[in-house]
């Protein structure tokens, strides 16, 4: 209980998903940030409308920074990216950061 309060105290943008993109946790500055509570059933990996990359190219659910780390296993550090939202579009440095069970899962 006192995790969850922190991190919905954080004034950043904090999400977990499973393997498979079901978003499982998001925190109020998330909220703030894709303008909306996404619907658990349908988002996958993020609560943003869309994801751009800086050139502006639409970014396909494969290449989804969340995903690449979670399945490749590995770190992703300030990548980039644009994301639509309700008001427009937001620029965003991401962070995915893979957290793991002791079966590496």
């Amino acid at each position: 209980m006192y995790l969850k309060q922190l991190l919905n105290g954080m004034p950043i943008s904090v999400h977990t998903t499973n393997r498979d993109g079901k978003i499982l946790f998001y925190n109020h500055a998330s909220v703030k940030l894709w303008e909306r509570e996404p619907n658990l059933n349908e988002c996958r990996w993020t609560g943003a409308i869309e994801v751009y990359d800086k050139e502006g190219r639409k970014v396909l659910e494969e290449d989804l920074p969340i995903r690449k780390s979670i399945l490749e296993k590995r770190e992703i550090y300030g990548e980039e990216f644009l994301i639509k939202n309700l008001s427009g579009y937001r620029n965003i440095l991401k962070y995915s950061i893979p957290l793991l069970d002791d079966l590496d899962n």
